[in-house]
């Protein structure tokens, strides 16, 4: 932040630069809400999808297909997220 603040020094977007953090932040505080309303979702239907396993090659594949929709959406979350929650992973918090 200090080096946007450096370039902005003497310029007219000195005068905008607060606003111009705060609309920063909010963005990045809006991905991780949905990020993380996202990983809910998944998690609560790999729970039901667990739960409904009746052996069947039909059950087996949309388990499957939600596990694989949930990997990439859990390696984008923030370490803080990875670790508050308890899961079977080979790599550390």
């Amino acid at each position: 932040m200090n080096a946007f603040t450096g370039v902005a020094e003497g310029t007219l977007i000195r005068t905008i630069l607060p606003s111009c953090s705060w609309s920063l932040t909010n963005v990045f505080h809006r991905w991780l809400t949905t990020l993380d309303h996202r990983l809910g979702e998944n998690e609560d239907a790999q729970k039901t999808l667990t739960r409904e396993q009746d052996g069947s090659e039909v059950r087996s594949v949309e388990l499957e297909r939600a596990l694989a929709m949930g990997e990439p959406l859990w390696s984008d979350a923030p370490p803080s997220r990875r670790c508050a929650t308890p899961r079977r992973r080979s790599t550390p918090c």
